[in-house]
């Protein structure tokens, strides 16, 4: 049997995102048993074998983008959420954050260009911070 957390290369360059997939099944187990549904009545309903499900649940299989999407079909979801809570996502902003909210704030008003600019600073700082990290750690 795999280990149930790994990591895999997200969508935004140098951003690892870390999948805990014990998480995921015991949120899956949950909604199957808070619904009262078995395996094969889940699978009907998002359009999955009962067995591609209970490879994932089992921990032989990692979650994947047809199966997530099959999982927010069955609970009718949005597929984005279960993307993120099976780690396929990084983590959603917190737009609670004042920080967040300013820095949001003036982005909006600066031209498309100047936004562009922001985001290859941003990027770079990013880059910075992620080697500073790797330092650190050895």
């Amino acid at each position: 049997m795999m280990s149930k957390e790994y990591t895999r290369r997200g969508i935004l360059s140098g951003m690892t995102i870390v999948r805990n997939t014990d998480a995921f099944i015991a949120w899956i187990e949950g909604e199957l048993k808070e619904r009262g549904w078995s395996l094969r009545e889940f699978g009907r309903r998002g359009g999955m074998t009962s067995a591609a499900i209970s490879n994932v649940l089992s921990g032989y299989r990692k979650p994947g983008y047809r199966l997530c999407r099959g999982i927010a079909r069955a609970l009718e979801m949005n597929p984005e959420d279960v993307f993120r809570r099976a780690g396929l996502l990084p983590p959603a902003p917190d737009l609670d954050d004042p920080q967040l909210k300013a820095a949001l704030f003036l982005f909006e008003k600066l031209t498309v260009a100047d936004q562009e600019r922001v985001l290859a600073i941003m990027k770079a700082l990013a880059c910075v911070a992620k080697g500073e990290e790797e330092e650190e750690e050895r």
